[in-house]
This record gives C-alpha cells, sequence and structure tokens, in this order.
C-alpha cells in the first residue's frame, strides 16, 4: 500500500505508515464495470383489429366479345358391313354336279344318292328357271318311283327332255357359254344310247351347264 503523505510502500494490512507514521487510507475498490447490453428500441405500432368488411356481390359481367368454347361428343357411329348386293339369291345353289360322283356314289347306295341329286338338281332348276319361264319340273322323287315305272320310262325321257331345254333358254337368257342344246339331248341320250355312252356324254353336258347356270345366279341373283 502506498503512503498518501510519503509515497512509502507500506504491507496492505498496516493502518499507518511506518515512514511517517501517517494514517494509511486504502484506495477505493473499483468495482466492476458492467458491459451495458444495447438496447433496441422497439417501435410499436398501434395495431388497431378491425373486422374485415363483408364481402360485396360482384355483378356478373360478361364480356361480349368472348365465346365460350363448347365440346360436341363425337356421335358413335354403328361399323357397316358389307352387304350382298341388290338381287342377290337368299339361298346359295350347287356349283359342283359331277356325273363322275353320281355314278359311284349311285352303284354304292344302290341307287339312293342318284335319286336324291336328281332330285336336288330341279329343285335348283325351279329355283332359276320358274321366275323367268313360268314352268315347274315334276318332283323326281315322284317321277323316278311311280310315273317312269307306270309310263314304261317314256315319262322320263320327256322330263329330261324338258329340263335341259329350261336350262339351255336360262343358259342363253344369261349370256352364258354352255354346251348344250335340244340336239344334244336327241344326238346322245337317244340315238348314243345304241352305243351305250350317249346318255353319259349327254348327262355330262348337262351337269356342266347347270353348275354354270347355279354360279351365275350366286353371283348375279
Amino acid at each position: 500500500m502506498t503512503c498518501p503523505n510519503c509515497n512509502k510502500q507500506n504491507l496492505d494490512t498496516q493502518n499507518f505508515c511506518a515512514f511517517c507514521g501517517s494514517a494509511l487510507t486504502p484506495p477505493p475498490a473499483q468495482q466492476p464495470q458492467t458491459q451495458q447490453q444495447p438496447t433496441q428500441t422497439v417501435h410499436q405500432t398501434n395495431v388497431y383489429q378491425t373486422q374485415p368488411p363483408s364481402p360485396q356481390p360482384q355483378p356478373n359481367y360478361q364480356d361480349p366479345n368472348f365465346q365460350q368454347q363448347t365440346y360436341q361428343q363425337q356421335s358413335y357411329q354403328q361399323p357397316v358391313y358389307p352387304q350382298a348386293p341388290v338381287g342377290a339369291p337368299v339361298k346359295v345353289l350347287t356349283t359342283d354336279y359331277s356325273l363322275l360322283t353320281v355314278l359311284l356314289l349311285s352303284m354304292v347306295t344302290f341307287g339312293i344318292y342318284g335319286i336324291y341329286k336328281y332330285y336336288h338338281l330341279t329343285e335348283e332348276v325351279n329355283t332359276v328357271c320358274s321366275p323367268h319361264d313360268g314352268k315347274k319340273s315334276m318332283n323326281y322323287i315322284l317321277l323316278a318311283l311311280i310315273v317312269s315305272p307306270l309310263t314304261g320310262g317314256i315319262g322320263m325321257i320327256v322330263w329330261l327332255y324338258n329340263i335341259s331345254n329350261r336350262i339351255e333358254t336360262e343358259c342363253k337368257r344369261r349370256n352364258l357359254s354352255v354346251d348344250l342344246s335340244s340336239n344334244d339331248f336327241w344326238l346322245w341320250y337317244v340315238l348314243g344310247s345304241l352305243i351305250i355312252v350317249g346318255p353319259f356324254i349327254f348327262l355330262n353336258k348337262l351337269f356342266k351347264a347347270v353348275n354354270a347356270m347355279n354360279e351365275s345366279y350366286n353371283t348375279y341373283g
């Protein structure tokens, strides 16, 4: 401790100076400086809470130049299927008459297949020719089982001549080139029977003419 009178150093525990006897007064204790915190000035603004005004109804205004876009629903169209040409037949006729097939199957079936095939041929000739010539050939089953036996085979000859004429006339009407005429009947079926093979040649011509006629009917009606 320094004496304020003589400026001599003394012990801190002494109350009087050992050199001059003056009273030693301890220096005032220094208080630690407190760091001042920066004060932040908060400027509060008076907030006045007011209820928001009720929304006012807005007028329905539409721009006259605005055009609303419309979407047109695509209509469903049913697919169009190809239809048969006008005048096409409802029933498809046979176009594969064969003399060899008729002969072989007739021998196997004891003539039953031949009767059926000629019956079927007669019905198809009536289908094609009757609308144009107004005629109708006799049922072949009735002819083969009743009329021909009762007439000694004459009924069969007359029937075959008439039906061959109908086929020839219809083929000419359809502009079909077929190798069949009334002369073939007399030449091959009647006179040709003397050489046995004549009737078979005539029947082969007849079947080919029927195939051509039926094919034309299936296509054009």
